[in-house]
């Protein structure tokens, strides 16, 4: 726990950001609350997350650092948080 990963966004669901961190291949969920301050919304049509007033957004293929915060072992996945969320996504 509290390790920082390199990793890649690989789905956007409604309720975050699925990332798989390197080296170790491990998928996990970045939760939208933990995105950061603002209002993070799901946009369906474009299969992105967007922070208008941040001018941000999260993306399949965005390149990303998280935080291992928990694991869960029900899902047998990492819960992940941002390792700095005044860099979390790309600018819109």
């Amino acid at each position: 726990l509290g390790e920082t990963l390199d990793g890649v966004v690989t789905g956007i669901t409604t309720v975050g950001a699925y990332v798989q961190g390197q080296p170790f291949l491990a998928d996990g969920l970045v939760r939208l609350p933990d995105f950061g301050p603002g209002d993070w919304l799901h946009d369906r049509d474009s299969g992105v997350i967007l922070n208008t007033r941040a001018g941000r957004r999260v993306h399949v293929g965005l390149a990303v650092r998280v935080r291992v915060a928990a694991i869960d072992e029900i899902a047998e996945a990492l819960v992940l948080v941002p390792e700095d969320i005044r860099k979390w996504g790309a600018p819109a």
